[in-house]
């Protein structure tokens, strides 16, 4: 399977806004805070800090040579406590779901970061839920599991360190 992790530059902030457009439409069904703007767009009220900050690095997911969706990886200061990174937001258009493409994306990343990670989801979402939870099972990554409320959203979050000892093969 051929993934590619391309970083987005800055010419490609259009599309990774309209990838988050259909990113937030697809939370809006697990998230009473999320509502489209006066022109029907789901907007990321962040967006800009994306742009400007060197410790958030957004990532298209390609497949086939196609923009199939995005990562964002997050370091400190936007990471929680005592961890080094976050996978703040994941997102595959929905043809490309169930393909093991983020699996592959994910890895990825994880090979070109060690280090300890933070992971959260919205608690009703458990299709992201299980999403991650398979991914660990799969990938034999040990974690606690933390309940916390963030936005007034009920989440869940996962920490976990990745070694090389995760890339033996």
């Amino acid at each position: 399977m051929n993934i590619i992790l391309e970083t987005v530059s800055t010419e490609q902030m259009e599309m990774l806004k309209n990838f988050y457009a259909l990113y937030l439409h697809d939370l809006s069904e697990f998230s009473p805070t999320l509502h489209p703007n006066e022109n029907g767009f789901f907007e990321f009220d962040a967006f800009e800090l994306i742009c400007n900050r060197d410790e958030l690095s957004p990532y298209f997911i390609k497949y086939e040579e196609k923009y199939v969706g995005f990562l964002l990886f997050a370091k400190s200061p936007f990471t929680a406590p005592e961890t080094d990174f976050c996978i703040n937001d994941l997102f595959l258009l929905k043809a490309y779901r169930g393909k093991k493409i983020a699996d592959q994306a994910i890895l990825e990343l994880l090979k070109q970061h060690k280090g300890t990670y933070y992971v959260m989801q919205l608690k009703h979402n458990k299709t992201a839920v299980n999403f991650w939870k398979k991914f660990y099972q799969k990938n034999e990554i040990k974690y606690p599991e933390v309940e916390k409320i963030s936005d007034d959203e009920l989440c869940l979050t996962q920490t976990f360190t990745v070694s090389s000892l995760l890339f033996k093969s």
